[in-house]
């Protein structure tokens, strides 16, 4: 780089608001351009935290870019045949120019790629501030998956109209809000009797304690207390649906990567659509192997996103609401390779292996923030959801799949649940991808990926990802209605 480039970024990084430095800082305002949000990207507390990242996720690129768009590259040092001074200046003014245009126009370098420096920079701030909260070491950056980022910002998905209008799910009958305030209702049958000193079991007295004196009732109340019928409360469950998703894809199944970004658009709104059903203390879990589990509750931070019809979040809302759901940077973490299983080991036996592993990932997050047991958390849970995402390695239908999952799971669910599940195969050679759907209830999907050679490609994988997004969201409320039946 130049010198004058070399000064400007010495000061972009010596700066205590990096966001509003001249030069530098316009590279924040490409990233809240290519993603879609209102504001800044992460705050200025947030990217101070990752400025010393910002030389190789944005400089470098944007240099080695501004440096083949120019043609010219000034290289100063030993050995270096010299040039005229002013061949030199013309270079290093092209190349100023060239990188100055890059960070004016996000089209220069690319939205994909402001999109990934975005996520790249929020990663590293929470890298650090997690390591700092937690008074140890940092650990090892990890990197964005540029692709699945790109997916989710640059790629949403498009619904059909007519299910756009249609009338939002009824309310469920459990609304949490409501049925757990105040004194629970004593709906149980007859368990047996006891003593009680409570004005609120007289109703519940035995006929004998019921017939004596005023005098004698009051003063058996008071002291002794009198034999009423014991009715223990409804058991209530402590929270409302829990949906989980197991990813058992590898991380460069590109189907799989399909899956993923569909599931995060159709997890921001399926929080909006609990909320409006009263079902707030919900739980949305991605569970993948080689990477941290990702746990979205429904509590929305603001209020008026509660009157918002789920299929009509798009552009800026819904990229402000991806942002703020804390789906974002974690999600989008590039995830480690997988281990194979051990030669000889039954290829079924490892499968259920490493369904049940994702399963115990998914809860441990939820197990650790209430101080609960993972082995008996899904029961405190009113309704369950179980959707399988894996590639189809031989032909299984639904009936045999359902039975795999009921059998590897088992116990760990802690009651019913409603089980779904989205196979895949193809890819190779001349063969589309095609994606398969089954869910109690029987409600099916069939899909094939477009091609490259498929016109316009743009339209037609938004209209993939939307009806992906639909099916994801239906399955999942229907556990709602068939937990009840």
């Amino acid at each position: 780089m130049s010198g004058a480039l070399a000064s400007m970024l010495e000061r972009f990084l010596a700066s205590r608001q990096p966001l509003l430095d001249p030069f530098w800082g316009r590279a924040f305002g490409c990233m809240a351009k290519s993603l879609g949000i209102s504001g800044a990207v992460g705050g200025q507390s947030v990217m101070l935290n990752a400025r010393l990242r910002f030389p190789l996720i944005v400089a470098e690129p944007v240099l080695r870019h501004a440096a083949r768009r120019a043609g010219l590259l000034p290289l100063v040092g030993h050995g270096v045949e010299p040039v005229e001074p002013e061949a030199f200046q013309k270079a290093q003014a092209s190349l100023e120019l060239a990188t100055q245009a890059a960070l004016a126009d996000p089209e220069v370098m690319g939205k994909p790629f402001w999109v990934h420096a975005a996520l790249d920079l929020l990663q590293e701030a929470h890298r650090l501030a997690t390591a700092r909260a937690r008074t140890s070491a940092a650990a090892a950056s990890g990197e964005c998956d540029p692709a699945l980022a790109a997916l989710i910002f640059l790629h949403p998905p498009r619904f059909d109209l007519t299910r756009q209008h249609e009338r939002p799910r009824r309310r469920a009958r459990q609304v949490s809000a409501h049925r757990r305030a105040g004194i629970r209702p004593k709906e149980g049958g007859v368990a047996g009797i006891r003593q009680s000193r409570s004005l609120e079991d007289l109703p519940d007295g035995l006929f004998s304690e019921m017939i004596q004196p005023r005098m004698l009732l009051a003063n058996k109340l008071l002291h002794e207390g009198l034999l009423v019928r014991h009715r223990p409360p409804r058991r209530d469950p402590r929270r409302d649906l829990l949906a989980v998703a197991l990813q058992g894809a590898d991380r460069d199944d590109g189907m799989g990567l399909l899956v993923k970004a569909a599931w995060a658009d159709a997890a921001i709104r399926l929080r909006v659509a609990l909320s409006q059903m009263g079902l707030a203390n919900s739980d949305l879990v991605w569970s993948q192997q080689g990477c941290d589990a990702t746990v979205l509750d429904c509590q929305l931070p603001e209020p008026g996103l509660g009157k918002l019809p789920p299929l009509l979040i798009d552009g800026r809302v819904r990229a402000d609401m991806l942002m703020r759901s804390r789906l974002l940077p974690g999600f989008v973490v590039l995830p480690g390779r997988t281990a194979s299983p051990a030669p000889g080991t039954d290829p079924a036996s490892a499968e259920a292996a490493a369904v049940l592993r994702l399963w115990r990932a998914g809860l441990a997050p939820l197990a650790a923030a209430r101080r609960r047991d993972p082995a008996g958390l899904a029961a405190d849970y009113g309704r369950r959801m179980v959707l399988l995402c894996r590639p189809a390695t031989w032909q299984t239908d639904w009936s045999e799949l359902r039975a795999e999952m009921s059998a590897t799971l088992g116990r760990a669910l802690g009651g019913r649940a409603h089980m779904a599940c989205l196979t895949w195969r193809g890819g190779a050679g001349a063969q589309a991808p095609e994606l398969s759907g089954f869910a109690d209830g029987g409600k099916e999907l069939h899909l094939t990926l477009p091609q490259p050679s498929d016109e316009p490609r743009a339209e037609a994988l938004a209209e993939f990802m939307g009806a992906l997004v639909l099916w994801m969201m239906d399955v999942t409320l229907e556990a709602l209605d068939v937990a009840e039946a």
